[in-house]
């Protein structure tokens, strides 16, 4: 009895062992097929508990492709979005699909443009989905200039405008709206700005090659750049001048640029001309001693 008693657990023992090889997986790590597929993704390493607006989220985030039994799936791609968002229209920016390498996807330039509390992000791969722990998106302001009925400001992740944006002063292509949030104004191509200035219905930015872009109302071609379309996204002010400094006014602009020897050469002017003429220049061009 007893010998048939210990002739059964080896069977069963035996059958549950070719059932594991069979799946090519161990509850203790892989079996002789290695890995099994992806059944599960994880954060490995979490976004930070207070990121910059529009600075790369450091350090880079991790993911990881497990199986059902905790192994490290070596391949596979994996897809991250805005899980929750405190406001619409906020903006997961950088490589946003990575292949992972040893199980591990690394996601190294991700970042996020409107501020707030409460973000996650979601990551996915095939139909699996992990949801990140919650953090904050924070903004800290360089330098401020307040028009009529917006303000801009610079920071770390580039300019910002808030207020109103009738006529497209925040830089955005939702004129028409208020916006107690600030909003990125983007430049194609990525450009930065290094100083910014707010009229009364526009503004103007200096980026870091010295080329200045403006955007908002343009009835008096306070754009400069030779028309008088309101601007929003925010176009290049003409002429091929290097501005070293920018003073946005009421229907005017006003930017300095450096003259021989490093001295300020004159002021560019354009929009409203100072001689209170009714015409307007509507590109940049020099303003004569005469005319001061």
């Amino acid at each position: 009895m007893r010998h048939a008693s210990r002739s059964a657990t080896t069977l069963a023992l035996s059958i549950c062992a070719a059932a594991l090889a069979a799946c090519g997986a161990t509850q203790e790590g892989t079996g002789p097929g290695g890995p099994g597929p992806a059944a599960e993704l994880r954060f490995t390493t979490q976004p930070v508990a207070r990121a910059a607006g529009n600075v790369t989220i450091s350090p880079a985030l991790h993911v990881t492709i497990e199986d059902r039994f905790g192994n490290t799936v070596p391949t596979g791609e994996v897809t991250m979005d805005i899980g929750s968002a405190p406001w619409p229209g906020a903006t997961l920016a950088g490589t946003v699909t990575a292949n992972a390498e040893n199980g591990v996807a690394t996601f190294t330039d991700l970042r996020l443009d409107k501020p707030g509390t409460g973000y996650s992000l979601v990551a996915t791969s095939g139909g699996i989905t992990v949801t990140s722990t919650a953090f904050s998106v924070g903004l800290r302001f360089n330098s401020v200039a307040a028009g009529a009925y917006h303000t801009c400001a610079l920071t770390r992740g580039g300019a910002y405008c808030w207020g109103s944006n009738g006529l497209g002063e925040l830089g955005a292509s939702t004129e028409g709206l208020l916006d107690s949030v600030p909003v990125l104004v983007l430049v194609s191509g990525g450009l930065t700005f290094t100083s910014v200035s707010a009229g009364l219905q526009h503004a103007c930015g200096i980026t870091t090659g010295k080329a200045m872009y403006c955007w908002g109302k343009h009835s008096s071609g306070q754009l400069g750049d030779g028309g008088t379309s309101y601007g929003a996204p925010p176009v290049l002010v003409g002429g091929g001048h290097a501005f070293e400094s920018v003073a946005a006014g009421a229907g005017r602009t006003r930017g300095g640029t450096p003259g021989a020897g490093g001295d300020w050469g004159g002021a560019k002017h354009f929009g409203q001309t100072r001689e209170g003429t009714a015409n307007a220049n509507t590109t940049a061009g020099l303003v004569t001693a005469a005319g001061q």
